[in-house]
């Protein structure tokens, strides 16, 4: 009987500390731990601009580029197994991000990204991503 009720208490810290959530469809398991959840949000926060930059329709296709490629090194450079921040967390930003990539290949530099035809739907998969990931890990 003891053991059965140690046993529990301590599946109960564990469940505490690390809570299965849904994020875009996949069930994913994150730690939500303070050291966790502050470099998670510490990495979405790093990229924010970038993401801003990238929606706002209102910068060229190089420098929109550019921005994606930094979002993409800045936040596959912070996974973290230990934290949850894992690759396959961002996986639906990959996704998004690569949507976003292909359809600006082969674009002049030089043009407006807002002049690009079917860019609106690729900039909302971006921000859609990015938003659900600081849902996850309850950034502010």
């Amino acid at each position: 009987m003891r053991r059965t009720t140690i046993l529990t208490v301590v599946l109960a810290a564990v469940l505490t500390a690390s809570v299965g959530l849904s994020a875009c469809g996949g069930g994913v398991k994150v730690n939500f731990d303070k050291n966790g959840k502050e470099k998670a949000c510490s990495a979405l926060s790093s990229v924010s601009d970038e993401v801003a930059a990238f929606t706002g329709g209102s910068t060229t296709v190089g420098d929109a580029q550019a921005k994606l490629t930094d979002i993409r090194t800045k936040l596959t450079s912070a996974t973290d197994t230990k934290t949850g921040f894992t690759k396959s967390v961002l996986a639906p930003l990959t996704k998004a991000l690569d949507a976003a990539e292909q359809k600006l290949s082969g674009v002049d530099a030089s043009k407006s990204i807002s002049d690009v035809p079917g860019v609106d739907a690729v900039e909302k998969g971006v921000d859609s991503a990015y938003s659900s990931l600081n849902k996850l890990f309850k950034c502010a």
